[in-house]
């Protein structure tokens, strides 16, 4: 099996697919030493229960952020490459400004129901003064980090990926560790949580607005004819409300150890257990770089009835994935602790939680993209049911593990959830598109 994979990476070497996932996947690597630096920077300025709290801020941060995307982001991925493919400018316009005002509106929606709670909570007296602060500067980036999600997705349609990447892993990061720094020197005290994550809330801010930039750019060079927006409202809409969904239920199971180690064992070893699980992101880059590239390839191929062309793309994905992922699982197995101890010699004690994440991204990453193909088929309500599904074992087994084991806990209950969810939806892809998106469909076809 490894010795027909190693071959086939020669044969794709030049395909745009593995290209363009190996840029992504390069500026993401570079991406990764800049935001570690940053994230290094804020744990040692800030102190372990200051740096456990910024984490389970931003962690809250992400749940809060569904209902504001509302699933807006994966439609403009699914109906903006079409539409482009097919010249439907009109439409391209309608649904830019549909999608930019609606989550406008849901964000400012969401501000308000989670500045109620909020004060609720402090009202009696559920958290201090420098929690409630902490969590209102990561309210307040909400509605930027809406516009940010949809950005990423659009630019993913324009065949822009690796300046993505650019903007979320390189100048994101690296503007809030500027920040960051520039407030370590200019103010009277050392920075707590809330400096860091104003400097977060200010550098996705001017990331979002880089962004938009791009993508007028991107169509002012198509788009050579000014043309009336229309609008599909309705089946915008419709199709939005299982991607919501589908994002909501992803982000549950990827946050919901880190709130629940908060809630369970204190903020301090909710940082440890961020510390890990940021590092073992690693080992699930090589898939993330490979969606970038393949997405709006499989909603093109797939709309107009392109199977073969649809079915060489997977391939050649899943070989691309295998290639990206493979060493830097070794590398965070090798080198793990060192990596943990730069955080902070207390964080080390996660070690062991990073290895049984590895596992767990391992599965994942081999899967290949499974996901989109699910979402980017019309089978987006099945992979909403079976990532519910995996949503309520993961919040269930946290539940269990997290007062027996800590932290270990918690990694053996987000792991079990990656594999259990990603071998599901193979088996429905398969029983349903007779489609194999894993490495082995190089050897079984």
């Amino acid at each position: 099996m490894f010795s027909a994979i190693l071959h086939q990476l020669k044969r794709v070497g030049a395909n745009g697919i593995a290209r363009g996932g190996a840029m992504v996947f390069l500026v993401q690597i570079l991406g990764v030493v800049v935001g570690f630096a940053c994230q290094i920077l804020i744990a040692r300025l800030v102190g372990k229960e200051e740096y456990g709290l910024y984490a389970y801020v931003i962690s809250w941060s992400f749940i809060l952020l569904l209902p504001a995307v509302f699933g807006m982001d994966t439609v403009a991925l699914r109906f903006f490459s079409s539409y482009m493919e097919s010249k439907a400018y009109a439409k391209v316009q309608g649904l830019l400004r549909f999608l930019r005002q609606f989550v406008l509106v849901m964000s400012l929606l969401s501000l308000v129901v989670a500045f109620a709670i909020l004060g609720g909570l402090y009202w009696v007296n559920r958290i201090t003064v420098d929690e409630a602060v902490c969590y209102t500067v990561g309210l307040v980036a909400i509605p930027f980090a809406a516009q940010l999600n949809l950005n990423i997705r659009l630019l993913w349609a324009c065949g822009k990926p690796v300046l993505s990447a650019v903007l979320v892993n390189i100048l994101r990061p690296g503007l809030v560790a500027m920040i960051v720094v520039v407030g370590y020197f200019l103010l009277p005290e050392s920075p707590t949580a809330r400096e860091g994550l104003i400097a977060y809330a200010l550098a996705t801010a001017v990331v979002v607005v880089l962004g938009v930039f791009a993508i007028r750019s991107f169509r002012r060079e198509r788009e050579s004819v000014a043309e009336s927006p229309e609008y599909e409202r309705r089946v915008w809409l419709k199709t939005a409300i299982p991607f919501l969904l589908t994002s909501s239920f992803q982000v549950v199971i990827e946050q919901s150890s880190t709130i629940m180690v908060g809630y369970y064992l204190g903020y301090a070893q909710a940082g440890f257990y961020s510390a890990a699980s940021r590092m073992v992101g690693l080992a699930a880059f090589g898939l993330v770089a490979t969606n970038a590239v393949v997405a709006p390839m499989i909603s093109a191929a797939y709309t107009n009835n392109r199977m073969d062309d649809l079915k060489r793309s997977l391939r050649t994905a899943s070989v691309t994935v295998f290639g990206l992922t493979i060493p830097f699982v070794a590398i965070l197995l090798l080198l793990g602790e060192f990596g943990l101890g730069l955080f902070g010699e207390s964080f080390k004690v996660a070690y062991p939680a990073l290895v049984i994440l590895c596992g767990g991204q391992l599965v994942n990453a081999l899967s290949g993209c499974v996901g989109y193909l699910m979402i980017m088929t019309g089978n987006e309500r099945a992979a909403a049911r079976i990532l519910f599904c995996a949503a309520v074992l993961n919040v269930i087994l946290n539940a269990i593990l997290i007062p027996i084991w800590g932290i270990l806990g918690a990694a053996c209950a987000a792991a079990t959830t990656l594999v259990v969810w990603n071998v599901w939806m193979l088996v429905v892809v398969w029983k349903r598109l007779r489609m194999n998106p894993t490495v082995l469909s190089w050897i079984v076809r």
